[in-house]
């Protein structure tokens, strides 16, 4: 069950975290219409993050399951949702980071890039200044 499909037990979170609650999305097409929805159809991610944010969710995580950021979609999300998008995976390069920022996106969650060395967090955290 996802917190879009049970909007009191969204209310019950918000009730407690407010505005610090983040709610991941897989924007994955398939991901999503694979998820046993208690609707008749899948909704597209345009429309469950707008769900979400019209029940108070300031806060999205976007996951990207490895894949390179589509930087126009997201900035077309980040000017048509009222929240706060962060970009989880996909931004191993510096250009990349620099690209979020300019579409945007609120912050980028860099785990894996980091850890690996795949990303050196000085020049990360200049990109996206």
């Amino acid at each position: 069950m996802t917190l879009a499909d049970d909007p009191e037990l969204l209310h019950e979170c918000l009730e407690v975290a407010g505005e610090w609650l983040s709610v991941g999305l897989d924007q994955r097409p398939d991901r999503i219409a694979a998820y046993p929805w208690r609707r008749s159809a899948p909704p597209s991610l345009v429309d469950l993050a707008g769900e979400l944010v019209d029940h108070g969710v300031r806060r999205l995580v976007l996951s990207h399951g490895g894949a390179v950021p589509d930087l126009g979609f997201l900035a077309e999300l980040a000017r048509n949702v009222r929240a706060e998008l962060f970009v989880a995976g996909g931004s191993v390069e510096i250009e990349t980071i620099k690209r979020l920022r300019d579409a945007s996106i609120a912050g980028i969650i860099l785990g894996e890039p980091l850890l690996s060395g795949a990303v050196d967090f000085a020049q990360a955290l200049e990109a996206a200044a």
